[in-house]
């Protein structure tokens, strides 16, 4: 049996808030384009938490962050347990627009990037090797899951 879902559950805790967020299958064109806008070297920085602790975090820099704002609106299927401070419902597209919610968003799309690839089948001990030929005639070994 596969490890593909349809429908992705992630749980994170965002300003003193337990947040679900439930997600769509990223799609491989935007797995690239998010992969294409990743530093080579991302740095670790320290930033100001939402309650005021200082919390270390990648800097993936602007381009990457910007699209990532841009596409995870088309993921979410709902959030669950965010509301602002009057106690009303944060929507998606506020929650992708918004810098205050930069952290929640990366860590959304940090989660969707890492279940749009199946588990490396020599480490997790499921999946197939195929083989197929390159553009030069040589072998490249590729692995699924089974």
């Amino acid at each position: 049996m596969s490890s593909y879902v349809r429908s992705i559950r992630h749980e994170v805790p965002f300003d003193g808030q337990q947040v679900v967020v439930t997600l769509k299958p990223l799609e491989f064109g935007d797995l690239m384009k998010l992969r294409g806008a990743m530093p080579a070297d991302p740095k670790t920085i320290t930033v100001r938490g939402p309650d005021g602790e200082e919390v270390e975090v990648i800097d993936m820099g602007p381009e990457y962050m910007l699209l990532a704002s841009q596409l995870l609106a088309r993921y979410v299927e709902r959030i669950e347990g965010l509301a602002d401070a009057a106690g009303t419902a944060v929507a998606v597209d506020e929650v992708c627009r918004v810098a205050f919610f930069a952290p929640l968003v990366f860590s959304c799309v940090n989660h969707l990037i890492a279940t749009a690839t199946p588990p490396n089948p020599s480490k997790s001990g499921r999946g197939s090797t195929a083989t197929l030929p390159d553009v030069a005639g040589n072998s490249t070994a590729l692995a699924s899951a089974a």
